[in-house]
């Protein structure tokens, strides 16, 4: 049984744990996390990164748990700006809920996901100061 945890792991880039609790009747696997809740906004911009007119994609790494929230978050490649990449790691942690992963006895198991987020900014983030407005 441990061969086949590993095996799947292996395969599959999960880490199945022994003590994880048996999935309810019916349910089978394997099934990867199913995400349940969260989300990142244009309101969640960091205000930093508004100053500085920062935008870019953030790639992040990021490992949900059997009790599908998310255990730890980095950043895989970076947007060119800290706070950008800091918020959204931070933001991932906070806010996404899962449905967990399952093995194929049907037992939640943690899962690496990724997620590639786009910092844009907002159209009405004025001009910064010292800086001439960009042309048309």
């Amino acid at each position: 049984m441990a061969v086949t945890h590993a095996l799947f792991a292996l395969m599959f880039g999960t880490a199945a744990s022994a003590s994880a609790p048996d999935a309810p009747v019916g349910v089978k696997g394997p099934r990867p996390a199913i995400q349940r809740s969260g989300a990142i906004s244009a309101d969640d911009y960091p205000a930093s990164a508004l100053r500085d007119r920062a935008e870019g994609d953030s790639v992040l790494r990021y490992l949900v748990g059997e009790d599908g929230r998310v255990l730890k978050c980095f950043v895989e490649r970076s947007s060119g700006n800290a706070a950008l990449d800091s918020t959204a790691c931070s933001l991932i942690q906070r806010r996404f809920r899962y449905r967990p992963a399952l093995d194929a006895a049907g037992r939640a198991i943690t899962e690496w996901r990724s997620l590639r987020h786009t910092w844009s900014l907002p159209s009405e983030v004025p001009p910064a100061q010292g800086r001439p407005p960009a042309s048309d």
